[in-house]
């Protein structure tokens, strides 16, 4: 923001104080008007209070306490989902709000405490009395703000944090604000034509659906309410591609989401509609809308409302575009809502239609939105702005527009009017200080046509007997018309019988009988059909009876007097509800109809059944957006509507129950023309069904009877669904239809089925198809069937599966698996395999782990040679050969094969011969656990294999060996005699125990120095004390002593000394007394030790062996 006045920013020449306080002349001038953002003593300027007087005449104007139409920044803003209208003041450094207003917001939260105090132009300190911190929103820019509350009697301010962080600019403000002015400026206003409110407000006339910022709606279950699912309808094939985009549109505009698995799931429902699209509706009234809590919002009773339009001259009638798409719900009411189609599951983001207690909860909404908006009432869906003067109905329509656009409501421009002074609202005609009941509630009694016979006198007197208690003096009104009824009474229309029967349905439609709309009766709903006509009568229950509210009827048209029964009578219920829309919407009403079957048809706790006729599907998704229970009544009971739908009215209206039928009458007349050629035509479809035997039956089953059937009867054709039922003659002709291009069985069907329908249809596909040469010429292979596993072998290396992998580097590789345990064993070969070659290599396998009893292969000439057989033969071998050209039943050893040859071609580059890399590969795919957890190494010897893995965990720590007192034992540090060999003899020399190895080994050190591992075997205890020490220069210690575990090398001797010697007699050297044997001459400590001095090598023909 920046002053073109004063050249400083954060605010705007219109409120620069610098600028005003330069053109005071007043001598009250009152304190410092400086518009510095000052933080000296937390004190900050707000615009209050402070009067300035122009010099240029003696008018008065409150600069900052200005009237509520003088040209201040007002816009309405969303604070924690209440909305609040505050003054845009860029001059304030924070937003505050006055105490009063902030409890009136009702928000539940507490004030955080501030140290921060406000001063007014005049210099007065204004104590803060705390701060909250909110959730702010407007236009779809939502914040978390601070702001200050302040005592009474002070405006609302949207300082300039709030301006910042809601992105604000004044001079779209501006342009969204409506023209407020007072009083004395209000005839310089100019009224705006339609035309201009929708360039004023173009967002809210496009046709989207927006969302409502800050809300949600939540379904409440009743108390152990359990998830049901209900799966999906089958979608017309004609519709699907238009039902795919639209699913397709929803999703991406959020209004839906895909999810895997639901608990939840009501069938989507398809309606096409006239203008080529569809509509999409969900049938909750079986699964969902028995187990919600119901949402008692009070709803306004009509007159009510009617009555707040007095003295209103203009009217305006705004329509919600798919109003509560807008209306956004929580996860758990999203998961209630979820939508089971032919594409999977879809949780509903937004408030659906058909959920019982949308309405209500929609209700509550709208009148939170549309609250403080003057002269603007709202009943349900139906909103409607007016005024005394064009002007003011203006400004009231702006600031409507202006609190829609504030929520992202959008509005149905074709469905809009403005500007009107005599509108029809509510079942009403609204003008100028009147208000008529509109003439369509007793059209129907006021131009029934008179009898023209003794039936049509029965059933208007059975009307009339039916509210006769309400109309005085009856009988006597009555008696010129039930005179025509006498037995042997010739018919003659009178002119006493005219004047009865005007007189009587002027009874029929005062005040007596009639009684005014009241929500808080109960509401019944009646309805009937005739040949001719349809009827419905409205009628509340006083003191146990039922007293007409409203009468509607109408005359069947051409089309529908083809209608079957059944569908003429759930027409009359879908016109009923249509006509008295208002009375019903929102509210619990009791439908009565004649027709049984319809109980279970439009039953609310029943799903719909799936072989229902398209219409029937259609009438029961639009009654599904109506909380309803229905009752059976008998046609003899039912004398009240009955009369009215024999004797209807005509009207040039078109009603919503025909657009209906013209939904459905168009999704019939796409199967047709899909079907249609020179030959085929609609006419002819209608001609041959007449003449069809089969066909006449269900005709005339659907005409007498009012039983459910998927059959339903458009212009003289019968439909299955929205199949065109095709009368016998002009099968073979639809037939040569479908497989003009030999599209096949499968295709064939599904065409059919999109279009067309008789008795075994499928059937005679399928003949026709397989009995063309031209398709049995071109059919593909069959259909692959699931590779039988083979069974499982009880012992390891009973079944093997052998394959040659190669040539790769230029040898060959015979590889054998065993089927149990998935050991392998490989064989490399330089030169082609033969049989010969074959069978050796196989022996060497079957070296280590014997014959298998079963070999698989495949039927290469190497395995079905006769030397392969004979060889198999002979050592009790089953030979099992697969089928050629299907190498998936050696699947063991062709998998293995691939496995191989990835891994030698990964390892190309690791270094080493091939023998080695071969051997590498075997020996990790044995200790590798395969698919089971398991390596083939532990199923097949029943442990693990070690690798050089296992040497980073440490060694385990050997158990104490367990005493035994049966074996003799030596203590380390004893002195003992120890047996070492030399030069073929034993020698028995002196030493001592430095370490027990176990119960039977020790390791000594001979006095000699060297140290031997020995078995008690070898040892005996001596009393011979040690030699005297040899001294450090002596050779014995020149030097470092080793130890060794296995028989120690002598040093060299010459022939003479690796004789035995007789035994000398010294301190160091004696015989055992014990065992008498003789010693022998320690060789000198200081020759060499004798060692040789050949290589070792393993031998070349080896080189290429693997175990």
């Amino acid at each position: 923001l920046h002053c073109d006045s004063c050249g400083k920013t954060g605010h705007v020449s219109k409120v620069c104080i610098t600028t005003l306080s330069k053109n005071r002349v007043d001598s009250k001038q009152v304190g410092d008007l400086s518009c510095s953002d000052s933080d000296s003593d937390h004190a900050y300027g707000v615009s209050y209070l402070e009067p300035v007087i122009f010099s240029t005449n003696a008018n008065l104007v409150d600069l900052y306490e200005v009237n509520t139409y003088s040209g201040k920044y007002m816009i309405s803003i969303s604070i924690n989902g209440r909305p609040q209208k505050m003054e845009v003041d860029s001059g304030a450094r924070f937003s505050i709000m006055p105490e009063d207003r902030f409890l009136a917001l009702n928000l539940g939260i507490d004030l955080l405490p501030s140290n921060i105090s406000f001063r007014a132009f005049s210099n007065d300190v204004v104590a803060c009395k705390g701060k909250a911190e909110v959730n702010v929103s407007y236009k779809n820019r939502s914040i978390l703000g601070e702001m200050y509350i302040v005592p009474a009697g002070h405006d609302a301010l949207i300082g300039r944090d709030w301006i910042r962080g809601l992105n604000l600019e004044l001079k779209q403000i501006d342009a969204d604000m409506s023209l407020q002015i007072s009083d004395r400026a209000e005839t310089d206003i100019l009224s705006l034509s339609t035309e201009d409110i929708i360039k004023e407000f173009p967002s809210i006339f496009e046709e989207k659906v927006g969302c409502i910022p800050n809300l949600h709606v939540s379904l409440t279950l009743r108390d152990n309410a359990k998830p049901i699912f209900t799966r999906e309808r089958d979608v017309p094939y004609a519709l699907r591609d238009r039902v795919n985009k639209e699913l397709d549109s929803l999703e991406k505009e959020g209004i839906i989401t895909p999810i895997a698995t639901s608990d939840w799931g009501s069938p989507l429902v398809v309606i096409p509609k006239p203008d080529s699209g569809i509509r999409l509706c969900v049938d909750y009234k079986c699964g969902v809308n028995d187990r919600l809590v119901s949402d008692n919002f009070p709803i306004r009773r009509i007159d009510d409302v009617l009555s707040s339009l007095r003295d209103s001259k203009f009217f305006c009638k705004i329509d919600l575009y798919k109003a509560y798409l807008h209306v956004p719900v929580d996860e758990n009411s999203s998961a209630i809502q979820t939508i089971s189609t032919h594409r999977g599951t879809y949780r509903m983001n937004r408030l659906s239609f058909g959920i019982r207690t949308a309405p209500s909860a929609f209700n509550r909404i709208m009148s939170q939105i549309l609250q403080g908006v003057p002269k603007c009432e709202q009943y349900f869906d139906d909103v409607i702005c007016h005024g005394a003067t064009m002007e003011e109905c203006t400004r009231n329509l702006r600031l409507c527009l202006q609190r829609l656009s504030q929520y992202d409501l959008h509005v149905n421009r074709k469905k809009c009017s403005f500007f009107q002074t005599r509108i029809e609202y509510l079942g009403h005609i609204v003008e100028h200080n009147k208000i008529k009941k509109s003439p369509d509630k007793i059209r129907a009694v006021e131009e029934m046509p008179r009898p023209e016979n003794a039936d049509d006198v029965r059933r208007f007197m059975g009307m009339l007997t039916y509210y006769s208690r309400f109309i005085p003096d009856y009988s006597t009104l009555s008696y010129p018309l039930r005179r025509l009824l006498y037995k042997g009474q010739r018919f003659q229309w009178t002119s006493q019988c005219e004047a009865a029967f005007l007189k009587l349905k002027s009874e029929m439609c005062n005040d007596r009988v009639l009684v005014p709309y009241n929500p808080s009766l109960p509401i019944i709903l009646t309805s009937d059909a005739s040949p001719v006509g349809i009827a419905a009568v409205l009628s509340h229950i006083i003191e146990g009876n039922e007293r007409p509210i409203a009468y509607v009827s109408r005359s069947l048209s051409s089309s529908e007097t083809n209608y079957s029964q059944l569908d003429r009578e759930a027409l009359a219920i879908v016109f009923a509800v249509t006509r008295f829309y208002n009375y019903l919407y929102g509210r619990s009403f009791v439908l009565v109809t004649d027709n049984e079957p319809l109980t279970r048809i439009f039953g609310h706790n029943r799903a719909l059944p799936k072989m229902t006729s398209a219409r029937l599907l259609r009438y029961a998704s639009f009654l599904a957006g109506f909380d309803y229970s229905v009752k059976f009544k008998k046609g003899k009971d039912n004398e009240n509507v009955d009369c009215l739908s024999r004797a209807p009215i005509s009207t040039s209206q078109k009603s919503f129950d025909i657009k209906i039928n013209e939904e459905v009458h168009l999704i019939h007349s796409e199967s047709l023309l899909q079907i249609s050629n020179a030959e085929i035509t609609a006419e002819t479809i209608a001609r041959e069904t007449r003449s069809d035997p089969e066909l006449q039956v269900i005709l005339q089953d659907l005409m007498s009877h009012c039983d459910d059937s998927p059959f339903t009867v458009s212009d003289g054709l019968l439909f299955r669904q929205d199949r065109v039922v095709i009368p016998r003659s002009l099968r073979p002709a639809i037939l040569s239809q479908l497989h003009a291009t030999h599209i096949g069985i499968m295709r064939m069907k599904q065409l059919a089925r999109r279009y067309i329908y008789w008795e075994g249809v499928d059937r005679d596909i399928e003949h026709l198809v397989k009995s063309c040469e031209e398709c049995a010429l071109l059919r593909k292979n069959p259909t692959k069937v699931v590779v039988h596993p083979w069974d499982e072998p009880k012992t390891n290396w009973e079944r093997v599966h052998i394959d040659y992998a190669g040539p790769f580097e230029n040898h060959h590789f015979l590889i054998c698996v065993d089927a149990k345990t998935k050991w392998p064993e490989i064989r490399i070969s330089r030169e082609a395999p033969t049989s010969s070659s074959t069978i050796s290599l196989l022996e060497d396998i079957f070296a280590f782990h014997g014959y298998p009893s079963i070999i698989v292969s495949d039927n290469a000439t190497i395995f079905t040679s006769g030397e392969f057989q004979k060889f198999c033969s002979n050592r009790g071998i089953s030979q099992k050969l697969i089928a050629p050209g299907h190498p998936a039943t050696n699947g063991q050893a062709e998998r293995y094969v691939q496995t191989f040859k990835h891994r030698m071609k990964a390892s190309a580059h690791d270094g080493g011969t091939l023998a080695e890399r071969v051997r590498k590969i075997v020996f990790h795919y044995r200790a590798t656990p395969l698919g089971n957890g398991v390596s083939p190494a532990e199923a097949y010897l029943n442990r693990k294999m070690r690798l050089k893995l296992d040497a980073i965990f440490p060694k385990q720590k050997e158990p104490p060996h367990p005493t035994d007192n049966s074996v003799r034992s030596l203590q380390v540090g004893e002195r003992i005699q120890a047996k070492v060999f030399q030069n073929n003899c034993e020698l028995w020399q002196f030493g001592i125990v430095r370490r027990r190895l176990g119960t039977r080994h020790y390791l000594v050190e001979l006095d000699s120095g060297r140290i031997l591992k020995r078995h008690i075997n070898q040892l005996n205890s001596t009393k011979v004390p040690s030699a005297p020490p040899v001294s450090r220069d002596s050779p014995r210690n020149s030097g470092q002593q080793s130890v060794t575990f296995d028989v120690p090398a002598l040093p060299r001797q010459d022939p003479v000394s690796e004789q035995c010697q007789p035994p000398r007699t010294s301190n160091n050297q004696t015989g055992v007394p014990s065992t008498g044997t003789t010693t022998l001459t320690t060789p000198e400590q200081g020759s060499s030790i004798r060692r040789s001095d050949r290589s070792r090598r393993p031998p070349l023909y080896l080189k290429d062996y693997v175990h």
